[in-house]
């Protein structure tokens, strides 16, 4: 992605990098300058390979960019749509449960969830609505609308008729993942989820791939290197751990808890970095130096472009993906919630929220990375080349995060940086860091929410 050696070619990457800051801070007014300066600036000096190599980057980038300035448009065009709806999982609920007749519309209290805020409040069966916060509430849709209108956490003022008499309660609404307080490993008697055909079947995309990518590594490759029986077991066997962990858990406790599912993600990752280190010595630890070799960078310098580069290319590609969902899709993937999310926003408490930052944040990336970049990208650059493997692997790594949906491309911009960041200094270390960046920094604000 960059060659800065040769100072006379160094004027067409500081123009390059530069652009690449411009739609990062959101003024869409500054590229047609961007434009301007890419075409009109001279470079000193004659001509080089290098240079018209950083010139064709420079131009993709400008039709990228055009591309963003044309969603730029329709964002200012639709500010309606910029208001993100809430998720079910952070609308407000008090915790009362309604007559199940959908013929009965009255607002009296069926029964009050145990340890929910109504619980909380006083509220009792047999309760009947009148006013919220001193406006008049006749039916259970009037009462439903009128809490969710507020904010979670806010302090509402419910009048109720009990006993034939008016009474006002004082109830705080919390979001329905939070909905009622429980321990960690509480567990709650649900149905089994039947859905593991639906999960399995997200998964062939990538599998479809390892297939491809073995059989083209079997007719065409610079060098023979043991590749993909490896990747296979560490990946997909580490999936059949966290299958089987999930399965013990649950019959262990007679149902799922939030702290089944952290233990769950534990030993997945945690068997993905064993299995990562057996399928290397399966494979050979020994692999040939790529015939492309990038040119080193110090691990410092590293982090910090990986950082400007997934900054930079994430806020691109979210701006078009995120058009392309709310004009294709009317915002349907950006409103899905993953399991994940949903596990962070449910009160996992001191220890619970520490277990699944070191899982999410620690241990995940470090799996991640052992396997994608520390096993599979040093295997494809010596078979094919560098580029070639950091595009592969990004791809796979996409692949294997299919609960992104239409926003796949930015977890391929996650795989290529990281994967760029691998070759360029030669270890983990820098991926690692940078991974745990990523995941890190959407973990606490997922946290924080």
């Amino acid at each position: 992605m960059e060659n800065e050696s040769k100072p006379p070619d160094g004027e067409v990457p500081a123009r390059f990098h530069f652009h690449l800051a411009l739609v990062s801070v959101f003024l869409p007014v500054m590229w047609p300058m961007a434009a301007a300066l890419a075409f009109f600036f001279k470079d000193p000096g004659p001509p080089t390979a290098l240079k018209r190599k950083w010139k064709r980057n420079l131009l993709a980038l400008l039709a990228a960019d055009l591309v963003v300035f044309v969603c730029y448009g329709w964002m200012i065009a639709h500010p309606e749509q910029l208001e993100r709806p809430p998720k079910d999982s952070e609308r407000p609920r008090i915790g009362v449960v309604w007559d199940a007749d959908p013929a009965n519309v009255e607002a009296r209290v069926k029964s009050v969830l145990p340890g929910s805020p109504a619980d909380k409040a006083g509220f009792r069966a047999g309760d009947l609505f009148e006013k919220i916060d001193g406006e008049t509430v006749s039916n259970r849709t009037e009462v439903g609308d009128a809490i969710q209108a507020g904010a979670a956490g806010a302090e509402r003022t419910v009048t109720v008729r009990r006993d034939g008499a008016p009474l006002d309660l004082r109830v705080t609404p919390q979001p329905a993942a939070r909905l009622v307080e429980r321990k960690l490993f509480e567990a709650q008697k649900t149905e089994a989820s039947s859905d593991w055909a639906a999960t399995a079947l997200a998964f062939l995309p990538s599998l479809i791939l390892v297939g491809i990518a073995a059989a083209v590594s079997r007719r065409k490759h610079r060098v023979p290197v043991v590749t993909w029986r490896g990747f296979l077991v560490a990946a997909f066997g580490s999936f059949a751990v966290a299958l089987g962990t999930a399965v013990l858990v649950r019959a262990l406790q007679g149902g799922s808890s939030r702290g089944g599912m952290l233990i769950m993600l534990f030993a997945q990752m945690a068997a993905l970095v064993g299995l990562t280190r057996l399928a290397t010595f399966w494979c050979g630890r020994e692999v040939p130096p790529p015939a492309d070799p990038p040119e080193p960078l110090p691990p410092l310098r590293a982090t910090f472009l990986g950082i400007y580069y997934l900054l930079t290319g994430v806020a691109r590609i979210s701006i078009v993906l995120w058009t392309l969902d709310q004009i294709l899709l009317q915002g349907s993937t950006a409103a899905k919630t993953q399991g994940l999310e949903v596990l962070a926003t449910s009160g996992l408490g001191v220890w619970g929220t520490v277990f699944f930052l070191f899982v999410v944040a620690v241990l995940g990336p470090f799996a991640e990375e052992s396997l994608f970049r520390g096993f599979l990208v040093p295997r494809l650059a010596a078979m094919w080349s560098s580029r070639a493997s950091m595009v592969v692997s990004s791809i796979l790594f996409a692949l294997f995060h299919p609960h992104y949906g239409l926003f796949m491309p930015i977890v391929f911009l996650y795989g290529f940086v990281f994967a760029w960041a691998r070759l360029r200094t030669g270890s983990i270390l820098v991926p690692f860091i940078l991974h745990f960046a990523v995941n890190g920094l959407v973990s606490a604000v997922t946290l924080l929410r």
